[in-house]
């Protein structure tokens, strides 16, 4: 048994097979007792058969669900060896004796590492790539792909003759402490020191630092002075290291809505949000016919992608969930699993979150209300297409509720960040930034939800 490290590259989600070459002389039975008696845990065994004679029964023992185990059989090792394109017949392999959801290259948890799970952001990546180091701020909602694309980006800059990029995901408000746990030296090591430590390791090349997940850092900075943020500043001014910060509510105010802030003009502003159309079509189809597996009709990709609002996530999710439905030899998706897979409880989870977007229990409540309505009017009898500005306002008014016109400015900046809802074609209403959103409410529950938010809203003014 040999352990076969796979590369990243490979469109499947196998870090690695344990190879088993057994001796020609075993038969069939005596190599099915070894491979029951073997630890491999959950990693896949790619079986060698070894001859003719053994395979009916080592292909019999790979065809069982229960066993982690594909075999390369005569014919396929003929094949593999005299044909090009041996990493698609080892593909092919794998996609018809083994469960399809133990090896599917949708990552649905945490930012996308596989190059082959990566799809689209071309445009955001050449605004990074093809220029001189610069800083950028990456804003946008949480589980939309900023930190699948600061991977990315780290990446494209491996072994970059003149760039040496850095990725650090912060786990708190200790920019400086997490910062050099990743450089191995003490934590009390200032910013200063910790720059010049990277500046050495770049060996004269730019460095560009990319700190993800800093919005407790900037909340911290905010109650403080911003004495961090303002090195940075400094430190990007000299040249010396350039940064790119992501994060989302906090990272979007001290940005755009807190002139105190180091960041004002600090850098580019990236918005993330839905992925291209295009890009989510080949996330819901290409990953798919790796595996041998094909939607029943040209619609149906479609239909998912419009579903999903082109939340690549969302997208990997619903695949995974129709993977997860397909019996062993099944290669062909309906529009009834398709159903099925949009209505589904991962895809719910994956949606919620939204009502605590921030520590602010009171914004919470207003953006609450504006989901509400908005979930109000889609659902309705009439089926509106959205809710203008003033529809919004109308249901405080109703409920003599006074609310500051800044107030549900940044409600509604802060929702179109978090990609709840969005702004129609015509600019002029709100709708749902994915449809499959309006999908978790019942009208009468967001009806009485929506009344509420208001009467607790209104309880909370105070009195006159």
């Amino acid at each position: 048994m040999r352990e076969w490290r796979l590369p990243d590259t490979l469109p499947l989600a196998l870090e690695r097979l344990w190879v088993y070459l057994p001796d020609p002389e075993m038969t069939g039975d005596a190599i099915v007792q070894q491979l029951r008696g073997m630890p491999n845990g959950q990693d896949v065994v790619l079986l060698v058969s070894p001859s003719l004679q053994a395979e009916p029964a080592l292909m019999a023992y790979a065809d069982d669900p229960a066993n982690l185990c594909a075999c390369l059989d005569q014919a396929a090792q003929t094949r593999w060896l005299l044909q090009p394109g041996a990493v698609a017949l080892l593909v092919a392999l794998l996609a018809r004796q083994l469960k399809v959801t133990r090896i599917s290259p949708y990552q649905t948890h945490g930012g996308i590492t596989r190059p082959a799970a990566f799809f689209g952001r071309e445009s955001l990546l050449a605004r990074v790539l093809n220029r001189e180091p610069g800083n950028y701020l990456l804003v946008g909602g949480r589980q939309l792909g900023k930190t699948s694309l600061m991977k990315a980006i780290e990446r494209r800059f491996v072994g970059h003759p003149h760039v040496h990029c850095r990725y650090l995901s912060l786990r708190d408000h200790r920019l400086a402490v997490r910062l050099a746990a990743e450089l191995g030296l003490p934590e009390d090591t200032g910013i200063d020191a910790l720059v010049a430590a990277m500046s050495a390791s770049a060996e004269g090349r730019r460095v560009l630092l990319l700190i993800d997940e800093t919005d407790l850092f900037l909340r911290d900075e905010a109650q403080h002075g911003y004495p961090q943020l303002s090195a940075l500043r400094a430190i990007s001014e000299e040249g010396r290291c350039h940064f790119m910060l992501a994060g989302f509510w906090d990272l979007y105010e001290a940005v755009t809505l807190d002139f105190a802030s180091p960041l004002r003009n600090f850098g580019e502003v990236i918005h993330v949000g839905g992925l291209e159309d295009e890009a989510c079509h080949a996330l819901a189809t290409e990953p798919m016919s790796r595996l041998g597996v094909h939607f029943a009709a040209l619609d149906l990709p479609r239909t998912l992608v419009a579903a999903c609002g082109r939340r690549a996530n969302l997208v990997a999710i619903v695949c995974q969930q129709l993977l997860s439905q397909l019996g062993r030899g099944e290669r062909v998706i309906d529009a009834r699993q398709l159903h099925a897979a949009l209505g589904s409880d991962p895809v719910f989870d994956a949606l919620a979150g939204w009502a605590r977007l921030t520590p602010d229990p009171l914004a919470n409540r207003i953006d609450r209300i504006v989901v509400y309505r908005l979930a109000c009017a889609q659902l309705g009898p009439g089926a509106e297409r959205g809710v203008a500005l003033e529809d919004v306002l109308a249901a405080f008014d109703a409920a003599g509720v006074a609310v500051e016109a800044e107030t549900l400015r940044r409600a509604l900046a802060r929702l179109q960040l978090a990609y709840v809802i969005r702004r129609d074609d015509s600019g002029a209403r709100f709708v749902f930034a994915v449809p499959l959103f309006a999908t978790q409410f019942q009208l009468e529950e967001a009806r009485a939800l929506q009344q509420r938010e208001l009467q607790a809203l209104a309880l909370a003014e105070p009195s006159g």
